[in-house]
Formats: C-alpha cells, structure tokens, sequence
C-alpha cells in the first residue's frame, strides 16, 4: 500500500449518548475555524495515480466518472476512478487514502476505455458493488468482497455501445435494484449532423431488472422508443417528482434541438410512458450533466442539467418547474466556460443553503471543426475552461466564486462531487479530468453547524429531512448518475448555519424509505455523523 493522503477531522470528538434506532456518532468540534478565512480548501493531487492521455489523444468521456463510497466497511470513504487503460481504487485509512489497486479484478488492468461508474448493492450482501461503464466495451459490474472486488456476469450486454454511466433504483418495488444504463455515441458524424440537422442514431440505452442474485435480465423493451436510438443519453436519476412515493425517471439527452429533449418518465407496473411535457423538464439543451436538490425548500427536487454555452436551472412551484438560470444568476461567467459538464447541488460552506460547483472543460475535435461551429453555431469551445462555483445566499440566487475559493482549474474537467472524506463535517470537492489528474479538494473545517446521515440498511431512493427551529432541509439517497457519470455515497450532509454558541441546538430527522414507511428521531444533537437501521 502507498501512503496517498494524510489527513485528520480538524478538532476533538465527544462521545454521544445511546439513542434506539439510530446511532449517534461522537460530536466534532473544529479546532481552527479562522482557517477557513484563508482559503476554503487545501489543494491535495494524489500521487502514483494513473493521469489520462494527452488532450488530442483523450477520449471525451474515458475516464470522466468517478465514484466515493466505504468499500471496505471501515467508515471511511474510498475513492474509484475509471480511466482509459488502468482503473485504479484508493480506500480510506486512519492517516489518509491509500493506493489499493490490487483490490481490482484483472480487467481493471487492461487498457479498456472506461468512462462512468455507479455503486449499489447489487446482490443483497450488505456490500457496496460497482459498475463500471465503457467506450466501447461491455459494461461490467464487479461484486465487492470485503473491499476486494470480483468481475461477475451481470448480464449487461455485449461490446460496442459508448457507455456514459448508470442509475440504480428498485423500480418495480421487489426489494432490489434495477438498473437504468447510460449511452451516448461518440462519433467524427456527429459534427456533421449538428452542422446539417441530420444526426446519425444514437446508441440505445439500457433497463436492466435485478433478478434478486445480482444478475440482470433486459427489459429495454419497457423504455419509450425514443431512448432506444433516437436520443444520446449522457445522465439520468430517479427522483419522485408527483409526491406518490415511486421514483421517476429523469433522462437528460445530448443534441436535443436535433434528436430527444430531456424526459421525465413514469413506470406504469409495465413499461415507462413519457410524463406531461407541460411539467417544464423536456427541455431541448446539449443535456450533459444532472444535479438535484431541494433549492427553495418545498421538499420536490429542483434540477441543474449542464449544456453547452448553457446552465439550466428548474425549479419546481405549483406541480411544475420553471427555467430559473438567469433570475438566480446561475449561468456561466467569463469568456472561457462553453461547454459544462459535471454539477452537483452541496453546502460546501454549512450556512444552510445548497451551493454548485460545475466543471468546464473542451470538447476535443479539429480546430477547423471547432471554428466552424463557432462561426454558424456560436459554440465556443477554448482549450482552457475554466471549471465554476456557484455559492448561494440567503436572497436564493447564487454568486460564481471559483476564483475566491481556488476551484477554477482550467483542464479538461468532467465529473465532480462533494464528499466529506475526511469526515469533519465540511464536504471535500473529488474532481476528474480528461487529460490531467485527478485533484482533492480537502475542506477547512469552520464554526457552522452540520449533521450527516448515513445508513446501515439499504437506502437507495429514500428522502431525509432534517428540521431545526423552523427550518428544514430535504435530501434525497441516489446510486449513481450524479454530477457527470459518478456516483456519490449512500449518505445525506446537511449545513445548518451559524448556531449561538451558548447554545445546545437539537435537530429532528425524519427518514422515507423507499417502501413508504417512515422513521423519526427528536432532539438529536448536531456536528456528528448518525447511522440509521431503519
């Protein structure tokens, strides 16, 4: 093992008395808070990690994805990184994150075109398994055994689609998870189609059933016609959008001026039919990326789907969502942010509100090609993007800060996501690039009060909220298709803001499984983890 990352919770922890139902995790002090003043984060690159190709040499979704979940059962948060060629693992430890590439199967030392990834419990065993999509390959789920992961034969199908990642989610309500599988279509007629308006089909995407042992069965067939060849799927999540406890599906499309808008489906106990388009998510954008979270507090997700030359903010009001990019300031600043990728909604600062990062980075094609479109389609596409952070205040709209909090990395940047690695309650920013390393934000702990939950039990598609003298808070549980072909562990991370210090503030937490049910707890005390049971 190589030492990758030292790091530790930045103050002391207190013991937490016994609650039944859940368990409370020691309190968390920060020992420095002035830190924060300085600089948000400090800059950590992991070493002996395995750096894409050169830009020309890059494919534009090899190894965009990365996924963050304890894969070895010890608390901590590992860290999976499709790439082109080596597929590398580091796994949490007490003094930091550690290379663990021999925890790998063979596959992942081939020189394979990976792209996305996801983490779900496939096969019932309590343990975090991984997909691993492909450029070209067969998409692959390997079955973790104690944090050592094992090929398997899923059932995904065979080689040749161009595979953007995957969610998971128990549609049809049999107590595990099925899955939704990305494909987009990488091809030089592409460029042709959009300068024409005549696309070349696009790559099927994939529903897949668990049958209960971790092995899939193809039932495509219930999808709409369009997602089998007509739309380039690059994101996809399972929210539930009409209040009825079943998730729907959200499928975000590239070209879809030219092919398949975005799409809200609704499983009918057959196959999924295409919702109302008067409910405002059938937008026509160059669909890349997908983030949600609760924006104005009505506890119905609200969505970020990045584009080119576009953010596209919808917020929901009255049983529909609203184009809200340009009141809330949410668009891309600068001459040099074109073409957006990865977004997640997370309170990276704890004051209580979801704040965005979202990364920037070049399609590659031939300069002549990139000329062109920018002459008779007004796309811009530089060399160097640089990635964005949208920090919200307390009025809802949002303020980029890239360049105050030292995020504006200027690469070829795909998926990001907000994670709390170090677990002292300040979430840490995991970002991935096409052609350059991979980089870890680490947070600086500060004086705002946060919760985290985490569950023992599975979670995937529950809702948590939490609720604190008046205010409350929603999150919802996903396995995979966040940001830009990542996936982001079964855990939910709540800022609750700047509490008097003289005081012993308590939080009520209320669970929704995916069943329905729900759990309650009262008066939980805040600045640590809990673990619930259900």
């Amino acid at each position: 093992m190589i030492l990758l990352l030292l790091y530790a919770c930045s103050g002391e922890k207190v013991p937490a008395p016994a609650v039944p139902g859940i368990e409370l995790g020691e309190v968390v002090v920060c020992a420095d808070p002035g830190a924060r003043a300085g600089s948000p984060f400090e800059v950590v690159e992991l070493p002996d990690q395995i750096v894409a190709a050169e830009p020309s040499d890059a494919g534009q979704y090899d190894g965009a994805g990365v996924s963050v979940e304890d894969y070895d059962g010890d608390g901590r948060l590992d860290l999976f990184l499709p790439n082109t060629g080596l597929d590398q693992l580091y796994l949490g430890s007490a003094d930091g994150l550690v290379n663990a590439d021999d925890h790998l199967p063979e596959r992942a030392l081939e020189a394979d075109r990976s792209t996305g990834t996801a983490t779900a419990d496939v096969d019932g065993d309590g343990q975090p398994d991984l997909l691993i999509a492909d450029q070209g390959g067969a998409p692959q789920i390997w079955l973790n055994q104690g944090g050592v992961f094992e090929e398997s034969d899923a059932g995904l199908g065979d080689e040749g689609l161009h595979g953007a990642g995957g969610a998971f989610d128990d549609f049809d309500g049999d107590g595990d998870l099925d899955l939704f599988l990305i494909n987009h279509y990488e091809g030089g007629e592409l460029a042709d189609g959009m300068l024409t308006g005549n696309m070349p089909p696009g790559h099927p995407d994939r529903l897949f059933v668990n049958e209960g042992n971790g092995h899939f069965a193809d039932e495509s067939s219930r999808l709409p016609a369009e997602l089998l060849g007509e739309s380039f799927t690059l994101a996809g999540g399972w929210y539930d959008v009409d209040g009825d406890g079943a998730r729907e599906l959200y499928v975000v499309n590239d070209f879809g001026s030219l092919a398949a808008p975005n799409r809200m489906l609704k499983y009918d106990g057959e196959r999924f039919v295409v919702m109302d388009a008067s409910l405002g998510l059938d937008v026509r954008v160059y669909g890349m990326g997908l983030g949600v979270g609760d924006l104005n507090g009505d506890t119905v997700p609200d969505f970020a789907v990045t584009s080119w030359d576009q953010l596209v903010l919808l917020l929901s009001g009255g049983g529909a969502w609203y184009e809200s990019s340009l009141a809330l300031g949410f668009v891309p600043e600068g001459d040099d942010r074109h073409v957006a990728w990865g977004v997640v909604f997370a309170d990276l600062d704890n004051d209580g509100d979801l704040d965005a990062p979202v990364n920037f980075g070049q399609l590659q094609m031939p300069e002549d090609v990139a000329e062109q479109f920018e002459a008779e389609l007004a796309l811009g596409n530089p060399r160097e993007q640089r990635d964005a952070l949208y920090i919200q205040g307390e009025d809802g709209s949002f303020v980029e800060s890239a360049e105050a909090w030292g995020v504006a990395d200027p690469g070829l940047s795909r998926g990001v996501l907000a994670v709390d690695l170090n677990r002292d309650g300040w979430l840490d920013l995991v970002k991935r690039d096409v052609a350059g390393p991979t980089l870890v934000y680490q947070a600086r702990c500060g004086s705002e009060a946060w919760l985290e939950v985490d569950f023992s039990v599975p979670a995937v598609g529950a809702r948590v909220e939490v609720s604190l003298g008046g205010k409350s808070w929603t999150r919802w549980v996903v396995a995979g298709s966040e940001s830009f072909a990542s996936g982001g562990p079964m855990e939910a991370h709540f800022g609750l803001g700047n509490l008097p210090p003289d005081s012993d503030p308590r939080v009520d937490l209320r669970v929704t499984w995916p069943d329905g049910t729900t759990s309650q707890w009262e008066g939980i005390g805040v600045n640590r983890r809990v673990t619930v049971g259900g």
